[in-house]
């Protein structure tokens, strides 16, 4: 908030900039955070057989950045409400995993949107 102050004064950045560079650092970051928290519903619910991996690539195929690719996807489509439906979870695990993401989707876009607006 300091560095930005500092910097917004003498480069005469107006205030909807800063808001909308503040909405979509936070945005991203949350997106991030949100992929891997459901691209560790693979090994939390190792047990299972099926998972939401499985559907949209090959199973055997799980290399780091594709599971995280898929997972990013699926976090910005859940966050922002765009809801495509092609990645969905399988078990129980990811049911509830995903029930936290929406609950905490849904707060954060709310706070996001109110940041911008404001």
């Amino acid at each position: 908030s300091r560095i930005i102050h500092k910097l917004e004064i003498p480069l005469s950045i107006p205030y909807q900039k800063v808001a909308l560079a503040r909405f979509l650092i936070v945005l991203g970051l949350f997106c991030h955070w949100v992929a891997c928290f459901w691209a560790m519903t693979l090994n939390l619910g190792s047990d299972y057989e099926k998972h939401w991996y499985d559907v949209i690539e090959d199973p055997d195929d799980q290399r780091p950045h594709r599971v995280y690719v898929a997972a990013f996807y699926y976090a910005c489509y859940t966050i922002t409400s765009v809801g495509y439906g092609d990645i969905t979870p399988k078990n129980v695990v990811e049911r509830s995993v995903c029930s936290g993401i929406l609950l905490a989707s849904g707060l954060a876009w709310a706070y996001i949107l109110g940041e911008v607006g404001a």
